[in-house]
């Protein structure tokens, strides 16, 4: 038995291999073994290990079938030998005598484990390693003896991995200590550390160091800023492992809550910006309840931490925009001149790519060829304001020149300008460059100026639609940067942006890829696949060129090999290109749409758009075959390749019973199969016909008596033509679970799980047995899309859809009153919105100044843009007229002085569609118009008021329904159908008319999602605002109030929303009087205590029922308080300033009193002013307060009557 076990876990670090093997096998113990346990490297990591092997027979090598560190390091443990073991990382380094120091500790003190101090350095530009320092505790009373973690606690906090030490091999088996098998390389040392300081007696810490960590290995997981759960993960892991036995939570689970805030917070430190939100409410969401935990109070949190900890769970909105928003700059100046380049009403240009001419003689191309032909011949056909041009690169290449140019083809029957780049170094279709993908990211040889000198010459386009972008070098996604108003659009036919082959299948292993993170099969997949590059190439020029040729257009390059760096280099440059320059990504269909997000494709850019065909023209929508006793199936397409399942299937269908086998007839229709064979295999069946291949044509007369089609791919084939092809003759169609094929039907029943024969069987007999299911296809199945229906959609991601404006996807309705200081702006980030399909109906409201022109100038240059004019009837009745005007499928409420981020409607919603929400609230903040920054809003969404779940309704939390922030309805998107069918208007008052709309709904909607984006700004400070002008409509905020009671309790739902109404009107009621002053103030203060506080039920609730102490305590104070009191001490402290100057007070008395026609403050002062002449005399002579003294007593007789008196509003 060895003395040492070194597990060594490896992927793609060849560059560091040899380093690192070199310093664990001159060990000076010389007793141990090597533990090499890879994951399927590709960059020649696996190579070394064997070369290292043939001289070291103390090497081991395991081939890990999965890509996780933790499954890795678990095999290793497995199979070790050794006394001990200890970890290496195979991009680290060890001192030569570690293992020997270690291992005499741990024999020499009965050791469970033993740590050290360790070593982070990086390799500075001469080659030379910069190593510091890292001692485990600052406190050296903790090394160099032996410990019990349980009863040293803050050994916990020391530095967590699982490598610098030495653990007892016996003590981990007996203890089942392992690591969490999480996908990649995602921290799992923290569950295995926790797990072995736990449960360890003897441990040892020594102050010395002898490990050497890499910090500049740009793979490294810490270095991954888009793991954003991988911590969580970690955290749910050592929770499950803690209440695996209760003595472990009761003693440990304090240290589990202080671990897991100091991870979360350096976490949040690593991510990438765009996800800090998202994790900052996931990490109140955790710890919310987690704080109610006797065990969490005893944790050793720091007073900053536990500030932290309150202002995440408090108020985690807030927390981000104080430690991580970023400030943005806007322009100064806005102007509809802005828009005048995009919103013209001439001829729109869109440009479409393909690495080959749609008019080429031989078709080359397949499907994506005919489809750019289609949509050519509908735009010419139905489009007549919209010029095509076609640009093709990666096909043609000139023998006698080297230089990259461009040329323009002739075009037979399209009205389309076709152009080509010639001699590009990016060799198309994309599986041609697998053998080397390294030219498409080289920058000494690009296309990119062609491309952009022919985008100057013949644009400006309004879209550049890719579909794809092979036979590009890479850098021409960032033309983004030089042409930021033309829309990038990318379709996705295939899987070249992630996969040289195009197709995810592992030819070699013969099964679907699944190989998300470092492209560690590509190698042997495509050696396996053996293409003879210069062959290829030598077709498809004249002559064979010469070798300087191929070397000086950079094609020599792909006959060489390349390593798995550039195969990981390859996938994020196209990923990381195509999220930050593609404004949408159009996947042909849903699983296509999941399996390119999965690879790191920004998921709020990815689109489902299903391709049209012509045949979808024809379709049937019913079952054409009869029902007879035989069932008869069919295969089309291709035969002689191993992913399209046709080999597959004859297998499966060799294996049924001979009873079903003989009632089966089977057509096949494809080319070069082997037919002999097949007649051989399939002889228990019925029949086989066999045809040898098929056109489009013949299509209706050949499936006329097929009762259902096979389509059985093992690749995750994108959406597969036969398929539509079998669907519009009436045939219905059993497909795989891969690819796209199934999303045709909704139904169960014709889907079956890709590459398992039993299960193909299963679904096959079924029908044989139960023929008049075959009817059901029909009820689940989702219609094919025709080429006019699938323009009128790429119109609306195109922006062009001026056609398609009287049925838009969005309403935005704007009251307009005064505005034409901020008009512009609001509307510009409105017509550059991402999403294009919107109308902008502006209600002006009897503007006086310039806002109607601005309006109407607008209105000239963008056909979404509608304006209607009324007379000055406030916001809620330009909205109400906007509800009957509007078209769209979902209403958007904005404000006309705000502005908004490009995405919003968009994000919103898709959120809805997602989700099938009633509504869509999103974050906002404001912008303050004085100082010109971007402003929290406090209390703007009070995510402690929320429930767990997203999308949500008022049955999950009706008793803070109201309560979960400021009712506004331009935060908001709702559903168009939902406002109409329960009639939800806005109120047509001056102030608050939004309160009513935004509460109702909140009760009737099925689904309210919660959209973690800030996407609207809300202008404050303006001068001329309505809501610092509200003097003029005291009242509204009591109007809405009673009008939401009324409709609460028509609605039967009063009592179920009681508590949250309650709660909601003290805080709305406190919040007008609070924040209006002068008379209106008054007026609001008699209003709420004479009768307010009683008619909304806030009257006789115990203190208990209110969320908010402090409005509470000032109800209660307002309560002891008559307003004539009050009225007394307001003017005492906010009126009469200057008590020596009597003509100001008698004009700020009179401002008060003077308009409050029904007030009785006003007829209590005015009977002094009426009845003492002395009054002012008084002030002067004795000054202010004595005189109102005296005026009170000698008033209190006459008070009497009036104080009993019924007040009348």
């Amino acid at each position: 038995m060895p003395k040492v076990s070194v597990i060594m876990p490896s992927l793609n670090v060849a560059s560091y291999m040899r380093e690192c093997i070199e310093s664990v096998i001159n060990q000076t113990l010389k007793d141990i073994e090597i533990i090499c346990v890879d994951a399927g490297s590709t960059d020649g990591t696996l190579e070394i290990l064997k070369e290292y092997k043939n001289k070291d027979s103390r090497i081991k090598i395991i081939i890990s079938d999965r890509k996780s560190y933790g499954y890795q390091m678990n095999l290793g443990i497995d199979i070790a030998k050794g006394k001990y073991i200890t970890i290496v990382e195979t991009d680290d380094l060890i001192a030569y005598n570690m293992l020997e120091d270690l291992y005499t500790l741990c024999e020499s003190y009965k050791l469970d484990l033993i740590k050290t101090d360790f070593y982070r350095f990086t390799v500075n530009k001469k080659g030379e390693k910069e190593l510091i320092y890292h001692k485990r505790s600052n406190d050296p009373s903790f090394y160099n003896r032996v410990l019990c973690p349980s009863e040293s606690k803050d050994t916990f906090y020391f530095l967590m991995n699982t490598w610098a030490a030495l653990y007892n091999l016996e003590f981990i088996r007996k203890n089942n200590i392992r690591h969490n098998e999480t996908p990649g390389a995602s921290f799992q040392d923290n569950g295995f550390w926790f797990q072995t300081l736990a449960l360890a007696d003897r441990v040892y810490f020594l102050n010395k160091a002898y490990y050497m960590n890499r910090r500049d290995n740009p793979n490294s997981s810490v270095k991954s800023a888009s793991k954003i759960y991988c911590m969580k993960d970690e955290y749910d892991f050592i929770f499950k492992f803690l209440h695996s036995k209760k003595e472990l939570w009761d003693k440990f689970g304090d240290i589990y809550y202080r671990k897991k805030y100091d991870n979360y917070i350096w976490n949040l430190s690593r991510i990438a910006d765009e996800y800090k939100l998202e994790f900052i409410l996931h990490f109140r969401n955790e710890f919310y309840d987690a704080v109610n935990d006797v065990l969490f109070n005893n944790a050793k949190f720091s007073e900053e931490a536990l500030k932290t900890i309150k202002d995440i769970i408090y108020n985690p909105i807030a927390y981000y925009y104080n430690n991580y928003h970023k400030q943005k700059q806007i322009s100064s100046s806005y102007s509809y001149q802005m828009n005048k380049q995009n919103f013209n009403k001439s001829k729109k240009k869109i440009l479409l790519y393909n690495w080959i001419s749609f008019d080429n003689p031989e078709g080359v191309g397949g499907g994506v060829t005919v489809y750019i032909k289609n949509l050519i011949n509908e735009i010419n056909k139905s489009e007549p304001d919209i010029e095509v041009y076609f640009l093709s690169s990666g096909w043609a290449y000139d023998k006698n020149s080297i230089d990259i140019y461009l040329r323009e083809l002739s075009v037979s029957q399209y009205r389309c300008r076709n152009f080509e780049i010639v001699n590009s170094p990016a060799f198309a279709p994309g599986g041609w460059i697998a053998q080397n993908p390294s030219p498409i990211f080289d920058s000494n040889r690009t296309v990119k100026p062609i491309f952009k000198k022919f985008m100057d010459d013949y644009g400006p386009f309004d879209v550049v639609h890719f579909n794809n972008i092979e036979g590009l070098t890479i850098d021409v996604l960032s033309l983004k940067n030089d042409f930021p108003r033309t829309k990038f659009i990318l379709s996705v036919h295939n899987y070249a942006l992630i996969c040289p082959l195009i197709n995810l299948y592992q030819h070699h292993n013969h099964k679907v890829c699944t190989d998300y993170g470092n492209g560690s099969e590509c190698i042997n997949c495509i050696r396996h696949s053996n293409r003879i590059i210069l062959k290829e190439l030598s077709g498809r020029i004249e002559d064979n060129p010469k070798d300087s040729w191929l070397s000086q257009t950079g094609l020599k390059l792909y006959c060489d090999y390349a390593s798995s760096e550039d195969y990981i280099k390859y996938r994020k440059l196209m990923i990381s290109s195509i999220n930050k320059y593609i404004d949408d990504v159009l996947a042909v269909s849903k699983r296509v749409a999941e399996i390119i997000a999965s690879y790191g494709i920004n998921k709020n850019k990815v689109y489902v758009s299903y391709i049209g065909s012509k045949i979808a023209e024809k379709q049937i929508m019913k079952i054409k075959a009869s029902i007879t006793y035989n069932l008869k199936i069919a295969f089309i397409g291709y035969a002689n390749k191993e992913e399209k399942g046709f080999n597959f299937l004859v297998d499966a269908l060799s294996k049924l019973s001979k009873e079903d086998a003989k009632r089966i007839d089977f057509l096949v229709a494809a080319k070069n199969c082997n037919e002999n064979d097949i007649r051989h295999v399939l002889k228990d069946l019925h029949s086989v016909t066999i045809k040898d291949g098929y056109v489009l044509d013949e299509l209706p007369i050949l499936l006329k008596d097929v009762n259902l089609g096979i389509v059985p791919v093992l690749w995750e084939d994108n959406l597969p033509q036969v398929a539509i092809e079998m669907v519009s003759c009436g045939v219905p169609v059993l497909c795989s679970s891969y690819g796209g094929a199934s999303e045709l039907c909704d139904s169960e029943l014709f889907r079956f799980d890709g590459g398992n024969t039993q299960d193909l069987l299963n679904h096959i007999t079924h029908f044989l047995h139960y023929p008049m299911d075959l009817n059901k296809y029909w009820d689940y199945h989702n219609s094919l899309k025709t080429m006019s229906d699938h323009i009128g959609e790429l119109k609306r991601y195109y922006g062009l859809d001026e056609v398609n404006v009287s049925n838009p996807i969005v309403s935005v309705i704007i009251p307009v009153y005064n505005v034409e200081k901020y008009l512009p702006q609001c509307l510009d980030s409105l017509l550059n919105q991402t999403l294009k399909d919107i109308e902008i109906i502006c209600i002006d409201d009897g503007s006086t100044d310039n806002s109607l022109s601005i309006l109407r100038r607008y209105e000239e240059m963008d056909s979404r843009v509608r304006v209607y004019t009324q007379n000055n009837k406030g916001a809620g009745a330009a909205r109400n007229k906007g509800i009957e005007l509007a078209r769209g499928e979902y209403f958007s409420f904005l404000d006309s002085d705000d502005f908004f981020e490009p995405e919003m409607l968009e994000l919103a919603y898709k959120a809805s569609v997602d989700n099938n929400a009633d509504i869509v609230q999103f974050f906002s903040d404001s912008y303050n118009d004085k100082n010109s920054k971007f402003e929290y809003i406090p209390n703007i969404l009070k995510i402690n008021n929320f429930p767990c779940k997203n999308p949500f309704s008022v049955h999950d939390i009706p008793e803070k329904i109201f309560n979960l922030g400021n009712k506004w309805a331009w935060d908001k998107l709702y559903k168009a159908s939902f406002v109409k069918e329960n009639n939800i208007m806005f109120q047509e008052i001056r102030t608050s008319n939004d309160m009513y709309f935004v509460c109702v709904s909140l009760v009737l909607a099925n689904k309210i999602f919660i959209l973690p984006n800030i996407l609207a700004h809300q202008r404050i400070n303006r001068s001329d605002s309505l809501s610092v002008t509200r003097e003029k409509s005291y009242d509204c905020y009591y109007i809405a109030l009673l009008k939401l009671k009324k409709k609460l309790v028509e609605l039967n739902m009063y009592d179920t929303v009681k508590r949250s109404f309650v709660n909601w009107a003290i805080d709305f009621c406190l919040w007008n009087l609070n924040s209006i002053s002068g008379l209106p103030h008054l007026k609001i203060y008699e209003q709420l205590y004479y009768y307010g506080f009683r008619e909304f039920d806030i009257d006789d609730q115990p203190s208990y029922y209110f969320y908010n102490d402090t409005h509470f305590a000032q109800y209660l104070k307002i309560r002891a308080t008559n307003p004539i009191d009050y009225t007394e001490n307001y003017i005492r402290r906010n009126i009469l300033k200057n008590q020596n100057d009597i003509e100001l007070v008698k004009k700020n008395v009179e401002a008060v009193v003077e308009p409050c026609v029904f007030c009785k403050c006003r007829r209590f002062i005015l009977y002094f002013f009426r009845k003492t002449l002395g009054f002012f005399k008084c002030i002067q002579d004795h000054g202010l307060i004595y005189t109102l003294r005296y005026a009170k007593r000698k008033a209190s007789t006459k008070l009497k009557n009036i104080r009993n008196s019924t007040y009348r509003a």
